[in-house]
């Protein structure tokens, strides 16, 4: 295959990884800023690198940096349906 279509596919896969960060960063920051600060009187207004930061403990804590992440990796619910219906 060409060099091009190459360098093409990383750009951009590296473009599509960027978006989905600060897609999910502002989703993180939106919900935080218009939820949590109305309905707690003592939470206050977050930036976005911290709704960022919080994305990231997130990850670390219930994610794991593992390959197949989170909970369907494991082999849980899931795997024990599908060989009860096999």
């Amino acid at each position: 295959m060409k060099r091009s279509f190459w360098v093409r596919k990383v750009a951009g896969i590296i473009a599509m990884v960027a978006i989905g960060l600060l897609a999910f960063g502002y989703i993180v920051m939106s919900l935080w800023n218009n939820v949590l600060v109305v309905a707690l009187p003592m939470v206050h207004l977050i930036t976005f690198g911290q709704a960022l930061g919080i994305l990231v403990l997130c990850k670390i804590l219930f994610g794991g940096f593992r390959g197949g992440g989170g909970w369907r990796g494991r082999g849980g619910w899931g795997s024990k349906m599908k060989e009860k219906w096999a």
